[in-house]
Order: C-alpha cells, then sequence, then structure tokens
C-alpha cells in the first residue's frame, strides 16, 4: 500500500519541486504512474497464469524497484517520468496479489482481510504524513523522502518471494 500511495500522492510534488517541471508536465508523474497501473491490473491475470503469483511478485519487485531509482534518484524530467512507467507496472499487481494473500490466510474466515484492512488503513495515516516530514528538511529532497519509503518496501516484498510457503 505505501509504494502505491507514495507515488501517487507525491509524483507531482517529485518533478514540480524538486526537478522544476512546469505544472502541466509535473502532473504526468501522476498521470503516467497510474496509466500504467491500469495497464498492469488489467494485464496482470494473464501473466499470473503464465508465470505463477511468486514470480509475478518477484518481477514486479524488481520493476518498482528499477522505476523509483530512475523516478526518485536520477535528476531528470523524462527519466523520472519513465521510471514512474516502469513503477506503475510494477506496483499494479501488487494490491491484487495482497487481496489474493488475505482471501487464502489460514484461521478464522475474514481474518487475512481484518489483518490487510488494518495495514492498509494505518500505511494510509502513517506514509504520507512520514514522506511530509522527511522532505520538509534542508536534508532530504521530496525523491530522496519518497525512495526512504519505497525502496525498503520494494525489497523487503522482493525478499518474500523468496519465502517458501506450504499450500
Amino acid at each position: 500500500m505505501s509504494i502505491e500511495m507514495t507515488n501517487t500522492d507525491w509524483a507531482a510534488f517529485r518533478l514540480g519541486d524538486d526537478l522544476a517541471a512546469r505544472p502541466g508536465v509535473a502532473g504526468l508523474g501522476f498521470v503516467i504512474f497510474s496509466g500504467a497501473m491500469m495497464v498492469g491490473r488489467l494485464s496482470g491475470d494473464w501473466i499470473q497464469v503464465r508465470v505463477g503469483p511468486a514470480a509475478l511478485v518477484r518481477g514486479a519487485s524488481v520493476l518498482v524497484l528499477i522505476g523509483a531509482l530512475l523516478s526518485l534518484l536520477v535528476a531528470s524530467v523524462p527519466v523520472s517520468i519513465v521510471g514512474f512507467l516502469i513503477g506503475g507496472l510494477g506496483t499494479s499487481v501488487l494490491f491484487p496479489q495482497l487481496y489474493d494473500r488475505a482471501a487464502q490466510w489460514p484461521g478464522k474466515p475474514g481474518s487475512g482481510f481484518a489483518a490487510m484492512l488494518v495495514g492498509q488503513r494505518g500505511s494510509a495515516v502513517v506514509t504520507p504524513a512520514l514522506i511530509g516530514a522527511l522532505a520538509n528538511t534542508d536534508a532530504l529532497s521530496v525523491g530522496q523522502a519518497m525512495a526512504i519509503v519505497i525502496v525498503p518496501a520494494a525489497l523487503a516484498l522482493l525478499a518474500t518471494t523468496f519465502i517458501s510457503r506450504p499450500r
């Protein structure tokens, strides 16, 4: 959730505040990221059938990392926009996979969804405040603050794809 929220909430600030893009161009960060997520969500099931859920999440995590490195740490508007495109494609399948995993959670029916929603709501409150606080310092740019959230989250997600779970 933090990965998706961070990009949709802060992409325009990254391009406008950090890279001095004009307002119309700065808004492209959000549009490109969201458009790539739409394409990925529409094709994610097709890809999952062919590669399996673990490989899908592993590949998506790699795309999120590549997208974050390009969009958040390279000081170029065109490169950042390409990074948001790549990151949007990777991010697109993560939330649907989270729902699928919650549905398969052992125990009482609905307990997986309850845990997921608590995490989702908590992330929705904490993530924007954290990035805003970090970016409001003289030490970090908006992109660096975003990277502090996205990169560890994507690395943690990637690590989970290597943990075997009995089915």
